[in-house]
């Protein structure tokens, strides 16, 4: 009787540590997802402010150059200002097939990718 006990011990004991090896698993699991997202994040943030600076003094560029060529800054502004709201309207339409599908599908990939050291057991 005393020895079904210390083995019911002893299994209630290795089952508790595997629950907590499981559990530490995914906690590190889940750190190693959201730091690689909020790098990849982060460095798409920078892309994107880098661009827009470059967009700014492209288009600044082209609405001095249309100015020339019309004879007028404040027309050149309003219609550089018109292509800038003709672009707007073009990716709120197409959003989901441009920014989300692409956004969502390479979330999965990050944290769903299969490791190449995983137990085969699993």
């Amino acid at each position: 009787m005393e020895n079904n006990s210390s083995n019911l011990g002893m299994l209630l004991t290795d089952v508790y540590h595997y629950v907590n090896l499981r559990l530490n698993e995914f906690k590190l699991r889940t750190i190693d997802g959201l730091s690689s997202f909020l790098s990849l994040l982060f460095s798409a943030l920078v892309c994107i402010l880098l661009l827009n600076i470059a967009l700014l003094f492209i288009f600044g560029a082209v609405a001095v150059w249309i100015s020339v060529w019309i004879g007028s800054l404040p027309w050149a502004l309003l219609i550089t200002g018109g292509f800038f709201l003709l672009l707007a309207l073009l990716l709120f339409v197409f959003r989901r097939k441009l920014i989300t599908d692409r956004f969502v599908s390479a979330l999965v990939q990050l944290f769903f990718e299969e490791k190449d050291n995983d137990d085969e057991n699993d």
